[in-house]
């Protein structure tokens, strides 16, 4: 009885090993991105802090990460603000009913934004509706890399017809994060 317990212990830590060593491995990039994906490469891997610019612009660290998961068929992109207990997490993926990348974010605060992702130049631009418990908004966000490798994102929202500038916000790459 003792040999039969011994070996069912040592199966069930053979399979925890090998549970834990695929989790790990999962956190890992695989061969790489989908290639409908790939225009998000520059993003990836890096710890990206910054914050609102301008006059009127409060004073508030914010992160952001970007990350290839599911083998490389989606990236998640994670928003946080500990300051004023906000995150958010996006999805980027292809959508072939669609045959467009397309974006889902959801956040702390019961906000869902969903719509298409596009590149123009060199920035990825993201367009779509932003549902709230009161209310629908159209809107843009823009995200760009500058030569100096400064990342900035832009919104802008669709108000009575007329599109009207939100937030700017700027980002530098502090932390290059390893196996990403």
């Amino acid at each position: 009885m003792r040999r039969k317990h011994v070996f069912v212990v040592f199966i069930f830590a053979a399979m925890m090993m090998l549970m834990s060593s695929e989790l790990l491995s999962s956190e890992l990039p695989s061969s790489g991105l989908d290639d409908h994906l790939k225009f998000l490469e520059p993003f990836l891997g890096k710890d990206w802090i910054g914050g609102f610019v301008g006059e009127d612009a409060p004073d508030l660290k914010i992160s952001l990460l970007f990350e290839s998961i599911l083998d490389g068929r989606a990236v998640k992109y994670t928003r946080e603000a500990e300051d004023s207990d906000f995150a958010s997490v996006t999805h980027f993926y292809w959508n072939p009913k669609l045959a467009q990348v397309c974006f889902i974010s959801l956040n702390n605060r019961g906000i869902v934004e969903e719509g298409n992702v596009s590149v123009d130049d060199d920035d990825v631009v993201l367009g779509g509706s932003s549902y709230r418990a009161e209310s629908t908004m159209e809107f843009r966000t823009t995200l760009s890399i500058d030569k100096e490798g400064i990342l900035r994102d832009s919104f802008v929202r669709k108000e009575d017809e007329e599109w009207v500038r939100g937030h700017v916000q700027e980002f530098v790459a502090e932390v290059q994060l390893k196996n990403k």
